[in-house]
């Protein structure tokens, strides 16, 4: 798990440095550092989190039901 805050240390430190867009907030990020540390995020992070988000799913799901029924 300490992989997905030093990631997004790294994104952030990307972010900060990147080099502006005159004229605009805007700016250019390297395409490819970003989207790997993005990826590297998304394996690090424990698979419960997706078993979790279904239940949260399945849970609204049947409170609308219940609500709709009612």
């Amino acid at each position: 798990m300490y992989r997905v805050f030093e990631a997004l240390d790294e994104l952030v430190t990307i972010l900060e440095e990147a080099r502006g867009v005159p004229m605009t907030s805007n700016c250019i990020v390297p395409r490819g550092d970003a989207l790997e540390l993005l990826d590297e995020v998304r394996d690090a992070l424990p698979g419960e989190l997706d078993d979790a988000q279904d239940v949260l799913d399945k849970k609204d799901e049947l409170v609308g039901k219940a609500e709709h029924d009612a």
